[in-house]
């Protein structure tokens, strides 16, 4: 499955990636997640402990750099040129043509805030790379109907909660627009059993984040967690409740201006519009992925309507990643 097109995209996207890299720390998060990942420390909710985990690991092996802040650029660099290549992947996968998926790919690997994120030390990253990967995942379990893709899913899924919460997008709606579209493949309760055994396992690794409180030895800690509600609170994002409904009927619509207006920027208009064009003919060729498209889009604008103020506009882009990847 993998051939020189799929290594020729990871190559030069990870050369383009590096070479226009922040040297340092960049703006935003970028300075709290490097030094919570640098010292093992405790970041803001929800403490994104595989980012911090495999950050730190990826530091250590380019200690040759002598700039962790700029390690972990590079680590968003690798990380995001995996994350076109396997693009590439996908459109094999849905039987597009091998010169469209080059360009699909090229054209997601360019866009504004894949490119931003590439050469940041941020969470983003990775959670792209394992939604591209979620979404592979889901597509081979749609076309073989092999309950063994359900079971990976659901391990990267579960594995996937120690990046951004957005990711939680990735998994549930495609799941439920699977099990209510395929009635030849259904899913029997020891393999819901199974899946789900395999999706809470990986959230063994938010004990990292008691370890790193307990260890009190980092300059960044976030969150009271010297209890269970104090975790609890900490994990679920409670700190940040109050953004939850906030907006105005003025200001939902204010959003939505803002977003119709991010969707063309990313990739320019003409390529939206040939996504428009895409959604259509996805919908009459195959329902699952059209649905599992529009789904994870559609849950990402609720979720920005139900969450957050004008502040958080500013960097609106940030959130928006999983609907950039499904345009």
């Amino acid at each position: 499955m993998i051939n020189r097109y799929t290594i020729s995209l990871f190559i030069v996207f990870f050369l383009i990636y590096a070479y226009t890299a922040a040297p340092s720390l960049y703006d935003g998060d970028s300075g709290e997640i490097t030094a919570a990942t640098v010292a093992l420390g405790v970041p803001h909710s929800t403490g994104f402990p595989l980012y911090v985990i495999s950050g730190k690991l990826f530091i250590l092996l380019t200690s040759f750099l002598n700039n962790p802040a700029y390690s972990l650029n590079i680590f968003s660099a690798l990380l995001t040129a995996l994350g076109v290549s396997i693009s590439y992947l996908i459109f094999k996968e849905l039987q597009i043509s091998t010169i469209a998926s080059v360009i699909a790919a090229v054209v997601l690997g360019l866009g504004d805030t894949m490119w931003s994120h590439a050469g940041a030390g941020r969470v983003s990253a990775l959670s792209e790379l394992l939604l591209i990967i979620l979404l592979f995942i889901a597509i081979k379990w749609n076309f073989t109907g092999r309950h063994r893709f359900l079971y990976i899913f659901a391990f990267l899924w579960g594995v996937s909660f120690g990046t951004h919460m957005l990711i939680a997008l990735a998994g549930v709606l495609p799941v439920l627009i699977y099990i209510l579209h395929k009635e030849n493949f259904p899913i029997k309760p020891k393999e819901i059993f199974i899946a789900c055994g395999l999706f809470i396992a990986p959230f063994i690794q938010y004990l990292y984040l008691v370890w790193a409180y307990a260890m009190a030895k980092a300059p960044v800690y976030w969150g009271d967690l010297s209890s269970v509600a104090g975790f609890l609170n900490y994990i679920s994002h409670r700190q940040y409740s109050g953004k939850i409904g906030t907006r105005s009927v003025l200001e939902i619509f204010d959003l939505l201006a803002k977003i119709g207006k991010l969707f063309i920027s990313e990739y320019s208009f003409i390529f939206f519009i040939i996504a428009c064009v895409g959604m259509v003919l996805w919908y009459r060729r195959n329902r699952f992925v059209f649905f599992s498209i529009f789904s994870i889009i559609l849950g990402n604008i609720l979720f920005l309507i139900l969450y957050g103020n004008r502040a958080d506009e500013i960097v609106l882009f940030r959130y928006f990643f999983p609907s950039f990847i499904m345009i």
